[in-house]
């Protein structure tokens, strides 16, 4: 990864800003689709309420999509085996 961001690095600033706002579309329709895809009650809480998009390091250009939290896991994944 840390010769992924050194290679944005050296890229023009137009073509780091044109991956951002790629990275930036990708990530919207994401969250749009899964908002729109998670399945609700009539009770709640909810995990489609726990969805955010964020920033990420901005030398990676990187858009976050995060589902979940301590109260609502969306994924809890192991390595152990």
């Amino acid at each position: 990864m840390r010769q992924f961001a050194d290679d944005l690095r050296r890229l023009p600033a137009q073509m780091h800003d044109a991956a951002a706002s790629v990275n930036k579309k990708s990530a919207d329709e994401f969250e749009r689709t899964v908002r729109r895809n998670m399945p609700r009650s009539d009770e709640g809480p909810h995990i489609a309420d726990t969805i955010e998009h964020t920033l990420g390091d901005a030398k990676y250009a990187e858009h976050i999509v995060s589902i979940g939290n301590d109260q609502l896991p969306y994924v809890l994944i192991s390595t152990e085996k």
